[in-house]
């Protein structure tokens, strides 16, 4: 979930970016994620079960992004967080 404009921008993650990690190399690596939803920004401290059985949030990372570059079919992010610090990832729209 990424704050903007009074909304959280959101996304499901596959798996966790291997650059978090602290591979090197991993860097280069695509997130594989699926947007989703916006959320209010009440969601942003909630962990727990999503109604109907459809799978549970587990924060795994807080921090704050710069806005690298808007593109035409996603965001371009640089990741300033514990986990991410400095990592760069593209997210579609």
């Amino acid at each position: 979930m990424l704050e903007r404009d009074g909304v959280l921008l959101t996304w499901s993650l596959a798996a966790l970016p291997a650059a978090w990690s602290g591979d090197s190399g991993a860097e280069d690596e695509p997130v594989v994620a699926t947007r989703i939803a916006d959320h209010r920004i009440a969601y942003l401290e909630y962990e727990g079960p999503i109604s109907g059985d459809r799978g549970v949030v587990t924060r795994v990372d807080q921090g704050e992004y710069d806005l690298l570059e808007e593109l035409e079919d996603g965001i371009r992010i640089r990741l300033r967080s514990e986990r991410g610090q400095g990592v760069e990832v593209t997210l579609p729209r």
